[in-house]
């Protein structure tokens, strides 16, 4: 990740605002705000419950935890700021000086939308594991997973970063744009693929350093490869999903050229026809030399924001990824 430096006029987010307040940079803030209260708490019931089997497990977790924690904050950030970037973009591009507002992007309450649900998911995930290994929720496994609640706002918060770019990204698509043969076969909306693709590839290395970290700790039952499976799967939806709009557009730009310039392609034949006993020079044929050459570039045009490459790298990672976790889903339903 890079290019997080804030440029003027883009918002800071709250993370950001509060670590400044402090007076920490945002690395040193993330650390120590991000990670340290997690770390006291694990001491805390490891010293009061006398680190049972499941809290034991949580205190294996620590150097993962950190990492995702760490990881979270700073993808949090980068998004952020590619957004604000691209919607920059997307202004100078505007027909009619439209500004992309993004009013919710840097709050807190987006951030606390997500975190009821996505702690809600984990409870469950991690509640039906602790039942797996010590088939008895005790109170010392019940207060391990409660302090497992702080990290998972930082998970929030850039999962509501990423949704919110992403949805941002497609309503970009719906404002007039202006579309230019002069940029590229993509009219110059190949930067919001750019920009989609850069950040469906942090939220992969979101799920995968989960699945690293997790899978090695016995958080590999059927129930837990089958959710970072969907996880995987989303990943092609955010790519593919802010991008529809565009793709429409792209569609019907090209859809209303061909038909402009056939109508006038038609008009001229018409011409050549009532006069057949004229030769084809001059004016009349260099118009049809013309308009030739324009249907073929309109041909040209792609009806999606990308080019082969950027498929090519998204199929290859998400391919070889969820080829593994579908093969351990396989062997865990046959019990091989």
């Amino acid at each position: 990740m890079k290019d997080v430096s804030l440029a003027r006029g883009q918002c800071e987010l709250w993370i950001e605002r509060a670590y400044s307040r402090l007076g920490l940079p945002f690395s040193i803030g993330a650390a120590i705000v991000g990670f340290l209260p997690f770390l006291v708490g694990i001491i805390a019931i490891g010293t009061t419950f006398g680190f049972a089997a499941a809290t034991t497990g949580d205190i294996r977790f620590l150097p993962g935890a950190f990492i995702w924690i760490m990881y979270c904050q700073l993808a949090a950030r980068f998004s952020s700021r590619r957004i604000q970037s691209i919607a920059k973009y997307a202004e100078s591009m505007s027909k009619d000086e439209s500004h992309v507002a993004l009013p919710l992007l840097c709050g807190l309450k987006g951030t606390l939308v997500v975190w009821i649900p996505l702690l809600s998911v984990t409870t469950v995930l991690f509640g039906y594991s602790a039942v797996g290994t010590s088939a008895s929720l005790t109170l010392d496994v019940l207060i391990s997973r409660i302090v497992w609640v702080y990290p998972v706002l930082f998970n929030s918060l850039y999962m509501w970063t990423l949704a919110y770019s992403m949805f941002k990204i497609y309503q970009i698509g719906k404002i007039e744009l202006r579309l230019s043969f002069a940029e590229d076969r993509s009219l110059g909306l190949k930067p919001f693929a750019v920009e989609s693709f850069g950040l469906t590839m942090v939220y992969v290395g979101l799920v995968t350093v989960l699945v690293l970290f997790t899978a090695p700790q016995g958080f590999s039952s059927l129930p837990f490869l089958i959710f970072f499976l969907g996880f995987f799967l989303f990943g092609i939806v955010f790519f593919l999903l802010p991008l529809w709009s565009l793709h429409d557009r792209l569609v019907r730009f090209k859809n209303h050229n061909l038909r402009a310039i056939g109508q006038r392609y038609a008009l001229l034949l018409k011409e050549f026809e009532e006069n057949s006993e004229t030769r084809l020079e001059g004016t009349l044929a260099s118009s049809l030399i013309a308009i030739d050459k324009v249907q073929r570039d309109i041909h040209q045009i792609r009806t999606w924001p990308f080019d082969a490459g950027i498929v090519a790298k998204l199929a290859a990672i998400m391919v070889s990824v969820i080829a593994i976790l579908l093969s351990r889903i396989v062997a865990l339903w046959l019990n091989i």
